[in-house]
C-alpha cells in the first residue's frame, strides 16, 4: 500500500501512535479497523493528538499497513 514504507518508518509510526494517541485513551490494534476507518479516525483525532503533516502521515501509514483487509 505504501511503497516508501520501511521497517524504520513503520516503527516510527507505531511509536508516535502509542505515545500521542495512548496519552489520552487505550490504543487499538491496527487490525481492529479497515484502512478507510483508520483514515477517518486519524483525521478526526489528529488535532487533539498534536499530529500534523509528516507525523500524521507516518501514523496513518502504520495503521493502514496493518489494518484488517
Amino acid at each position: 500500500m505504501f511503497p516508501e514504507a520501511t521497517r524504520e518508518r513503520l516503527e516510527s509510526g507505531r511509536q508516535t501512535y502509542t505515545l500521542r494517541c495512548g496519552a489520552c485513551h487505550e490504543t487499538y490494534a491496527p487490525a481492529s479497523r479497515s484502512p478507510t476507518e483508520w483514515e477517518w479516525s486519524v483525521a478526526e483525532m489528529s488535532e487533539r493528538a498534536g499530529l500534523a503533516g509528516e507525523r500524521q502521515k507516518i501514523v496513518l501509514e502504520y495503521l493502514q499497513t496493518f489494518a484488517q483487509r
